[in-house]
């Protein structure tokens, strides 16, 4: 299945889910007790809500030029997950066997995957509001945290799981199920299988090449 394929399996609007999904990526919610949990609880909740208030602030910005609006997309993906431990995660073992090259040229392109694939759909955002309704500390560093997500002008409500990790004192998204769906599982099926094929570089010649014919212009840096 397709990430793509995956959106058409769930039943929320495609506004909504879209959203969610490119900002965004099972979880058993069982109580963790103990002080330092519900610290580290609180922590990666009060990150998740602050993020989707600036999530909300970019997508109600209309005087933003579709460039600006393209790298303000970027720039949310950097502040909300861990794109590196993300990238671990889809290359799977491919990444121990990788060389420090290998891996930081597949973050980038992986990066720049992410906004081809994702950003044509940046129009389609809508502002959303979130509730925390379940936590859980799976290990030190490593939150789950079970959500309802409504879009603010449907209303609509649909439930999102993250898994956050914080690494250097700062949380980022690693992982997301929606409704049961998970891109980042896609993403490590079709790039492992292709690496397992072709070879991490095999794998980066086709991500250059795909991003490339997608759309070129998405690709600009984000200025410091």
């Amino acid at each position: 299945m397709t990430v793509i394929e995956g959106f058409k399996r769930i039943q929320v609007s495609r506004k909504s889910f879209l959203a969610a999904a490119a900002l965004a990526l099972g979880l058993q919610l069982p109580a963790a007790g103990g002080a330092a949990a519900d610290a580290a609880k609180d922590e990666a909740a009060t990150f998740l809500r602050a993020y989707f208030q600036d999530f909300n602030a970019y997508v109600e910005n209309d005087g933003l030029t579709d460039q600006q609006r393209l790298d303000g997309f970027r720039q949310l993906l950097r502040d909300g997950f861990n794109l590196d431990q993300v990238s671990r995660s889809v290359l799977d073992e491919h990444w121990k066997a990788a060389s420090e090259a290998e891996r930081t040229q597949f973050r980038e392109e992986f990066e720049d995957y992410l906004i081809v694939t994702y950003g044509k759909y940046v129009p389609a955002f809508e502002p959303m509001t979130l509730e925390v309704v379940a936590a859980r500390e799976k290990a030190e560093n490593n939150v789950q945290l079970r959500t309802n997500m409504s879009t603010n002008g449907s209303g609509q409500t649909f439930i999102v799981d993250y898994a956050l990790y914080k690494n250097d004192g700062a949380w980022g998204i690693v992982d997301i199920r929606i409704q049961g769906f998970r891109p980042v599982a896609v993403h490590r099926s079709d790039f492992s299988g292709y690496a397992e094929n072709n070879g991490v570089n095999g794998l980066l010649a086709q991500l250059r090449e795909k991003n490339a014919k997608l759309s070129p212009d998405l690709l600009r840096e984000q200025p410091e």
